[in-house]
């Protein structure tokens, strides 16, 4: 704000009023978003779509598992093993 001449009183309202509730709730309705998805993912058919939600959307189910990254291998390298410093 101080590179297109805002002063300080007034960016710092702005900031408190506007960027922080915003912010907020992208967190907030990311979280419940995925919360959504991880219901679906664990319990497909007890979702709020139900059942019948299968027929109209045969391409759903393929969609979330095609988003999902697969962890192969898990290994712990203590630091300054392998190289590292």
């Amino acid at each position: 704000m101080k590179a297109i001449g805002v002063e300080a009183s007034l960016s710092s309202i702005y900031w408190q009023a506007a960027i922080l509730p915003s912010r907020s709730y992208r967190a907030k309705e990311g979280h419940a978003f995925n919360q959504r998805v991880v219901q679906f993912v664990l319990d497909p058919e007890g979702t709020a779509a139900g059942p019948s939600a299968w027929k109209a959307m045969p391409g759903l189910w393929q969609l979330v598992l095609e988003s999902v990254d697969e962890v192969a291998e898990v290994k712990i390298v203590p630091a300054g093993e392998d190289g590292d410093v």
